[in-house]
């Protein structure tokens, strides 16, 4: 590792009412490298003395607002967001610093996933997200990158980001309820600000093993605020938050790209409909923007 990797790069783990976390922390440990851990349990956690451990309590926040709080205190350049059971690549991360630093017009990179379980004493793996292998979204144009980001969609959320970029995108993220837009922003606005790639690196490993549940009902992160399949889709699309959703959007969009408002609420709609193509089971969905 770089004698400035600590420097470089901060890890924010969100996390609630979950000690496993632990594992991670001695984990990242032997990394010198700048953590932050975001929790919404209702008690704070337990946590071993670390100076490079800082340690936010947020049990009023949902999950996305309690990232995008966190991501405040980032003083770093790039970003990584990790769950509290996944563990990032050493190597990996040296990798995507690296490529950024020599590739300014992109905002975000990640690499290869697999995902582990253990039985007995030995341990089993298989690959993750193998349809995004080779994808690199690199079009020099803000609204061909944010649709291609979404057919076929790619996750970006546990890239590694450019700070300020990955701010604006959970900053839009907190003001909407479902948990998936925490993800799908980090797509739908890292890409108006520049481009994106899958490296032939290996990323992060993930505990297949479903230790608790990562959020909490009170805060508004239950289930029941996840959009499901492409009727929840289409549901939502018709919604005042997704009107509002699509607002603080174009916003966005218009200030970095010059454009008009009403292209980016063209560009926000050709982005979900190649979003619901991707996720339909047979037929193309056609979606109607008109007010209901």
């Amino acid at each position: 590792m770089t004698p400035d990797f600590k420097e470089k790069l901060t890890i924010v783990i969100p996390s609630h009412k979950r000690l496993i976390i632990n594992r991670a922390l001695s984990y990242y440990d032997k990394w010198d490298v700048q953590i932050i851990v975001c929790d919404s349990s209702p008690s704070p956690l337990r946590l071993p003395p670390s100076n490079n451990i800082l340690y936010y309590h947020t049990p009023e926040k949902g999950f996305s607002q309690k990232i995008s709080a966190a991501l405040s205190f980032v003083k770093t350049p790039y970003c990584c967001i990790s769950a509290d059971d996944d563990f990032l690549s050493h190597s990996g991360m040296q990798g995507g610093i690296e490529f950024l630093e020599e590739n300014q017009d992109y905002v975000s990179v990640q690499g290869h996933y697999i995902e582990f379980t253990k039985s007995g004493n030995d341990v089993y793996s298989t690959t993750l997200y193998a349809n995004d292998i080779g994808h690199h979204n690199n079009s020099d144009i803000p609204s061909e990158r944010i649709i291609s980001a979404f057919n076929p969609y790619a996750q970006h959320f546990y890239s590694l980001h450019r700070t300020p970029v990955l701010q604006k995108s959970l900053y839009l993220a907190s003001h909407l309820k479902s948990l998936i837009h925490a993800e799908l922003s980090t797509a739908l606005v890292g890409m108006i600000y520049g481009k994106h790639k899958i490296l032939p690196l290996f990323w992060m490993a993930r505990d297949r093993y479903q230790y608790t549940l990562y959020s909490s009902d009170s805060n508004g992160d239950s289930n029941s605020s996840v959009i499901w399949g492409v009727d929840g889709w289409k549901s939502y699309l018709l919604s005042n938050e997704a009107k509002f959703h699509k607002e603080l959007f174009s916003k966005e969009f218009s200030k970095v790209t010059g454009e008009n408002i009403d292209v980016g609420n063209e560009v926000f709609e050709q982005a979900f409909e190649a979003y619901l193509d991707g996720i339909a089971e047979s037929s193309k969905v056609q979606l109607s923007w008109k007010d209901t």
